[in-house]
C-alpha cells in the first residue's frame, strides 16, 4: 500500500495509488463494521479457497448467522411498524 505522502511526493495519480491512499485514510472502525457484513465473510472465504485452497466453514457459518440475525431484526422492525400502522388505522381495509 502506498501512503498518502508517498503518492503525493511521487506525483503519481494512477488509480492504484489513489485507491491505496483512500484505504489508508479509512477510520479505525471500518474493520469492525466490515466484520458485521455477511458479504465480507463470504469474500474472506472465497479468498481462502483461492489463495490457500481451504474451505473455511467458520466463515460460512458466521455469514449464515449474521444473515439470520439481520432477518430476525428486519422481521421484528417490520412487525412493529405494521402493528403501529394498524393501531393508528393507516392500513386500507383489503380483504377484511
Amino acid at each position: 500500500a502506498v501512503s498518502m505522502a508517498a503518492a503525493t511526493s511521487s506525483g503519481c495519480s494512477c488509480a492504484a495509488c489513489r485507491k491505496s491512499t483512500v484505504t489508508n485514510l479509512s477510520p479505525a472502525a471500518m474493520p469492525a463494521f466490515a466484520a458485521a457484513l455477511p458479504s465480507a465473510q463470504v469474500f474472506e472465504g472465497m479468498r481462502a479457497v483461492l489463495i490457500d485452497g481451504v474451505f473455511r466453514y467458520d466463515l460460512l457459518w458466521r455469514a449464515l448467522g449474521l444473515n439470520a440475525i439481520y432477518m430476525v431484526v428486519a422481521v421484528a422492525v417490520f412487525m412493529a411498524f405494521f402493528h403501529s400502522a394498524r393501531k393508528q388505522g393507516l392500513l386500507h381495509q383489503i380483504g377484511e
